[in-house]
């Protein structure tokens, strides 16, 4: 079995990568199928293609791995043709679940540059104008549109953290990071810039300012 794992906070390029082994298989006549909440990763292995054909296996979420699977991929791993991409989108998998997998899996990550979580981590009150300088940085690599995607959801999951902390899918140490910085606002605070980010996402749409411009005053603002 070929055993391909996906992961890395640059959720946009781990995509990318997992779409371009679909259309090869695609392109090579194999079949394709996506395991899903609630389905058994190893049961769905186990099975045989009614016509014979190749199959590429998808697991979107690598959270679905139970014991058994990994013990079943360990087992059986040398003895099967099949191919399984495992993905984890938005974040990187922990070295402990990385451990369970075959050692001849091939893993490859999909990370920002330190300067991106240079500019995430330091969006914190009184710092607006590090966070200012960081913004313009990473807008010179990246496109705004994903900036401001980046900055949306970092403040999104810093309300979270501090509303409902225990729904929260990442890793302990993940959260408690995040719980570390959202310590710094109060709820209302977080609400706040959240509605206006909304705002300037409706609102950069139909001016030729560009978000680059409206993140800068919603930094000024709210950050100093």
């Amino acid at each position: 079995m070929n055993l391909i794992i996906l992961h890395g906070e640059n959720e946009v390029s781990a995509r990318e990568r997992l779409f371009s082994f679909v259309s090869e298989a695609k392109r090579r006549g194999w079949a394709v199928e996506k395991i899903k909440e609630g389905e058994s990763v190893s049961e769905k292995l186990s099975l045989v293609n009614l016509y014979f054909l190749k199959t590429l296996f998808v697991v979107e979420n690598y959270r679905l791995m139970k014991k058994k699977d990994f013990i079943f991929l360990n087992k059986f791993f040398e003895k099967s043709d099949k191919v399984l991409v495992i993905c984890g989108f938005g974040e990187n998998i922990p070295q402990s679940v990385l451990e369970k997998f075959p050692k001849s899996a091939k893993i490859e990550i999909f990370n920002y540059p330190k300067v991106v979580f240079d500019f995430l981590d330091n969006i914190l009150p009184g710092n607006f104008e590090k966070v200012l300088r960081l913004l313009h940085e990473v807008l010179k690599r990246n496109p705004p549109e994903l900036v401001f995607h980046l900055f949306f959801t970092r403040v999104w999951d810093l309300y979270w953290v501090k509303t409902d902390p225990s729904t929260i899918p990442y890793y302990s140490k993940r959260v408690y990071y995040l719980e570390k910085q959202a310590s710094r606002f109060t709820q209302g605070e977080l609400k706040e810039i959240l509605d206006c980010l909304a705002d300037i996402d409706i609102e950069a749409k139909m001016s030729t300012l560009g978000i680059d411009y409206y993140l800068d005053l919603l930094i000024f603002k709210y950050l100093q």
